[in-house]
């Protein structure tokens, strides 16, 4: 019998380099979403550090304490948009992972599945053999077992005694 050779070998390995591909991908977005947390934290910090005023300021301190404040707010925000969507884009390439890593197990099962049935049919081939080595040496008419002899000629041996026989 043939030795087992899977046909969709080819496909399963570049299903494999696709979720080698995705992986990597949703690692990289974890990261870039891990730097956006850190810059949001920052600025969210950065916000709450800003001192509120104090005491009588003039109109152009206040306006311009003003302005920097909103600047601070308005990064902070612009900082959480980015964190929301770096956090989407993650989320998409987890399910490209998961899809990708679902195909390779879809073609691993089938692999397997063929592997065993092979493994089955390897398996009866043998045990068909053995039976037909075994029924050819003994032949039932004569009373006798066949020995097979090297070149091809058999010799008539006698049938045990005692009971024995086939089991």
């Amino acid at each position: 019998m043939k030795r087992y050779r899977f046909r969709l070998e080819a496909v399963l390995r570049a299903r494999r380099a696709q979720e080698d591909m995705a992986r990597q991908e949703l690692a990289r977005a974890n990261r870039t979403l891990q730097a956006a947390d850190d810059l949001l934290r920052a600025e969210q910090d950065r916000y709450r550090a800003l001192a509120a005023p104090s005491g009588t300021v003039d109109v152009a301190g206040e306006l311009g304490e003003r302005q920097r404040r909103e600047l601070v707010a308005a990064a902070a925000h612009e900082a959480g948009l980015r964190r929301e969507d770096l956090a989407v884009a993650a989320a998409v390439q987890q399910a490209a992972w998961r899809e990708a890593a679902q195909r390779v197990a879809a073609l691993e099962r089938l692999d397997a599945r063929r592997r065993a049935d092979h493994e089955l049919a390897l398996n009866r081939s043998v045990a068909a053999e053995i039976d037909d080595l075994v029924t050819s040496r003994f032949t039932p008419e004569a009373g006798s077992r066949r020995v097979a002899r090297p070149g091809g000629a058999g010799a008539s041996v006698p049938p045990r005694t005692g009971g024995g026989g086939l089991r």
